[in-house]
């Protein structure tokens, strides 16, 4: 008499298993589940590891490192970073707005519905670290723009069930920016735009995107920084090197998701070759 709480406490907890496969399984934002992993989790198009908990919780750090500026079609190499004091072993899920994602480490990393996600569950390193490497391809484009790496981490104490312990965060946003073609517009000098300008951004008032254009007279360090009303930077759109010529960059989608509103965008510019800068202030605006 005295096993029979035991063997109905296990086949409790196995019963709660085999529904918790299924829900995440068949869940209402359509992520797909597999066996070794999970897409469909990041900010892009899901809510979160809710298996493993309703809310992120800010304990488990997800943060991706590796460069921020590629040129159109050439391919990066990254590293997924999770951390929590506690963890025993971890997964994830890494999305993108516009390029494209590659495995690795074929171990460790699978590709799945244009999206990355673990194989099995994966040993922290000491101090309840996991890392894992991949690969980015920026999109082809003859303009700039801003691509989003995104991103999600769960920590889990590897009980095999989802429980209190396990907790899950959001990765930071990881912004790309993609330098595409230069098209030279007629000027002065030999082609090249006689003095630097930066335009107005078209459309505008916008929804989804819209194209910001900048004329460079000489190579220059360019850096374009997105601010609301109130003055405070809510985004960069680019920091790079530029030859001389017009430039445009797209923005928009869900690689910046703004509330409607009034926007500037700051344009400064300084010669790679002389003294000379340029700064300018425009304003946009975000009708969602």
């Amino acid at each position: 008499m005295g096993e029979k709480p035991q063997t109905y406490q296990r086949l409790f907890q196995w019963s709660m298993a085999a529904l918790l496969l299924l829900f995440c399984g068949y869940n209402l934002n359509d992520s797909v589940h597999r066996f070794e992993g999970i897409v469909g989790m990041t900010t892009k198009n899901g809510f979160g590891c809710y298996c493993h908990g309703e809310d992120p919780t800010p304990s488990v750090s997800v943060w991706i490192e590796g460069p921020d500026t590629l040129s159109a079609g050439e391919e990066g190499v990254y590293t997924l970073f999770l951390s929590r004091d506690s963890t025993v072993t971890a997964g994830f899920n890494i999305a993108t707005q516009f390029g494209s994602l590659g495995v690795v480490d074929s171990l460790e990393t699978y590709w799945y519905e244009d999206e990355l996600t673990h194989i099995g569950p994966k040993p922290a390193q000491r101090g309840g670290t996991v890392s894992w490497v991949f690969s980015y391809t920026a999109p082809d484009s003859t303009f700039l723009l801003v691509d989003t790496l995104f991103s999600v981490g769960n920590s889990a104490n590897q009980d095999t069930m989802a429980t209190e312990a396990d907790k899950w965060n959001f990765g930071e946003k990881f912004l790309v920016t993609v330098i595409g073609a230069t098209s030279v517009v007629g000027g002065s000098n030999g082609g090249r735009p006689a003095a630097y300008r930066l335009h107005q951004n078209y459309p505008n008032p916008f929804n989804p995107s819209t194209t910001i254009s900048f004329d460079l007279p000489e190579d220059s360090s360019v850096k374009i920084t997105l601010h609301d009303a109130t003055g405070r930077k809510v985004q960069e759109l680019a920091d790079a090197e530029f030859p001389a010529g017009t430039h445009q960059m797209t923005i928009g989608g869900r690689g910046m998701p703004l509330a409607s509103g009034v926007y500037f965008y700051r344009f400064q510019a300084q010669s790679s070759s002389s003294r000379d800068s340029f700064s300018s202030t425009r304003k946009m605006v975000l009708v969602r």
